[in-house]
């Protein structure tokens, strides 16, 4: 995250899925990778660094790397935002939770 403003980071506003997957990378202290561009194809070099950190993530385990489709500027909602993290952290459901 970058710090919008001289009066700190905007911690109430929305975050994109691109950006929560490069938190999630951070997080899990995994390395972003060369973008390739092959996993999503909504997921390119023109997302600049955010490519790596997506495809690294996928490549992890902490998204879907087998969707066609990531939807990086959407927002991401609360249950996927806590679902990357639990990825990250190596905790997955059972079919007891369910």
């Amino acid at each position: 995250m970058k710090q919008s403003s001289k009066e700190g980071y905007n911690l109430g506003s929305n975050i994109t899925r691109a950006e929560m997957a490069k938190i999630a990378v951070n997080v899990g202290k995994i390395s972003p990778t060369e973008c390739t561009g092959k996993i999503f194809s909504d997921v390119t070099i023109e997302l600049g660094d955010l490519c790596g950190y997506i495809e690294a993530a996928a490549n992890a385990g902490i998204i879907n790397g087998t969707a066609q489709k990531f939807r990086p500027a959407d927002f991401i909602t609360r249950a996927e935002s806590l679902k990357m993290l639990l990825s990250t952290a190596g905790i997955v459901p059972s079919l007891e939770d369910q």
